[in-house]
């Protein structure tokens, strides 16, 4: 059965990574040179990212340096937390 259109993560989204918890917000959703599938950029609201925002020199969305992060639909899901 597919996923109901109101479960599907778009950008502008609240995430909370499953891996540590962190919460932040989607910015982009799309695929990355160099990497196969679709990424979504997540601005996390700590500086405990990997990022501004870039990778490889490519600016695919814009946040403060440290607090950027793209991870695969399976490392994220939506929260209310603010």
């Amino acid at each position: 059965m597919a996923k109901a259109a109101a479960t599907c993560t778009t950008v502008g989204d609240r995430v909370k990574l499953k891996k540590d918890d962190q919460v932040g917000i989607v910015r982009f959703v799309g695929e990355i040179a160099g990497k196969k599938g679709v990424f979504y950029g997540v601005e996390l609201d700590d500086e405990k990212g990997k990022n501004d925002g870039s990778v490889a020199k490519v600016k695919y969305f814009k946040c403060k340096s440290k607090c950027g992060l793209f991870v695969a639909e399976s490392g994220i899901a939506k929260t209310n937390a603010k």
